[in-house]
């Protein structure tokens, strides 16, 4: 039985969203903004076949079928698709600490205005 966009729960987003790949939530997310299988090929140097292709494995991994709820559901969820493909191309830098010893070395100049 294929799975209604509105039965999804937000709790069991998050786990569908790990399933795909970044390219496939980059496809997802050129879906939700209605571009045509041919723009999307170009944006992501894949040939059509290669589009249908993805559409499918999506459609299997979320298990929905067709271009129309696949899009559904990215437009439904942008900011997790947008969350989980900014974590993967842009993982948040190492966090740097705080303390005077860092903001000293960092600018020796200010410690001697005091």
């Amino acid at each position: 039985m294929e799975t209604s966009i509105n039965t999804i729960e937000i709790g069991s987003i998050e786990p569908k969203m790990a399933e795909l790949t970044d390219c496939e939530r980059k496809f997802l997310l050129l879906l939700a903004n209605d571009l045509t299988n041919g723009e999307i090929a170009e944006e992501l140097c894949l040939t059509l076949k290669s589009v249908e292709n993805y559409k499918t494995k999506i459609g299997d991994k979320l298990n929905m079928k067709g271009r129309d709820k696949l899009a559904r559901f990215a437009r439904k969820h942008p900011i997790e698709l947008h969350h989980w493909h900014k974590q993967q191309v842009n993982p948040p830098p190492p966090r740097k600490s705080n303390t005077n010893n860092d903001n000293q070395a960092a600018n020796p100049d200010s410690a001697n205005d005091t």
